[in-house]
């Protein structure tokens, strides 16, 4: 797949089909099945770290899923960041013909992304004494409703619907561990594996929504660069006519 046209290659792309050397002039991005397959790898590259960690009693702070601003958390945080900048480019290339919604979703992916690293919700929670899923709750209704208008939208993506689905899965999945973690105020037993699983799933739903729309913007940027058939025909018709 090539990614988006600029400089001369817009020419191209106005006055005629793309030449071979403009389309090489193009810059090649992985496929959304390998940013997929990676990002699983070092997802579960960091559970089986933390886990040794763990199991060897060793110091575990730049690994341990259940600590904030280590390598972990950062990760994290940079996925839903390049979720929330894809979402804007998308926005920018009217990707899928809905500018408002990938704006709405590139604000939301920007804000948990600096919720991970800045702890927002953690600070409400400690400012106000109420537990932070519930004073989030406005904020995941309005989120259901985009993933709910995200399902139609994403449709016509390549395993753009089940990309969205899966993320959705996993982040509530993840919330539901979070309930389960703590009796009270103490950890219930089992703790560290609840809270290894639970870290794993968020990772993995920001990953599904990361790769959701960058495959959107890819689509869109390598259908832009796709000769219309009638520059096509046009095209063979002038060399056709200069062979003669």
């Amino acid at each position: 797949m090539k990614f988006g046209p600029t400089g001369a290659d817009k020419h191209h792309m106005t006055s005629g089909p793309l030449t071979r050397e403009a389309r090489l002039r193009l810059p090649r991005w992985p496929r959304p099945g390998i940013v997929l397959l990676a990002g699983l790898i070092v997802t579960l590259l960091l559970g089986a770290v933390d886990s040794w960690y763990q199991l060897t009693n060793r110091d575990s702070s730049l690994f341990d899923l259940d600590d904030e601003r280590n390598l972990p958390a950062l990760i994290s945080g940079l996925v839903l960041m390049a979720a929330a900048m894809c979402s804007l480019l998308g926005a920018r290339l009217r990707s899928l013909g809905q500018r408002r919604l990938l704006i709405m979703l590139a604000l939301g992916f920007a804000f948990l992304a600096l919720d991970e690293w800045f702890l927002i919700h953690e600070r409400l929670e400690g400012k106000t004494g109420v537990d932070w899923q519930t004073l989030y709750v406005p904020l995941a209704l309005v989120g259901f409703a985009v993933w709910l208008k995200m399902l139609g939208v994403f449709r016509p993506v390549a395993f753009g619907r089940p990309l969205v689905a899966l993320g959705a899965a996993c982040w509530a999945a993840s919330q539901a561990l979070e309930n389960v973690q703590w009796s009270g105020d103490e950890p219930v037993l089992g703790y560290r594996l609840y809270v290894s699983v639970e870290e794993i799933l968020e990772m993995v739903g920001s990953l599904s929504f990361f790769v959701a729309t960058y495959a959107a913007v890819l689509a869109t940027s390598y259908a832009s660069t796709r000769p219309a058939r009638g520059d096509v025909a046009r095209a063979r018709g002038v060399t056709t006519a200069a062979l003669r």
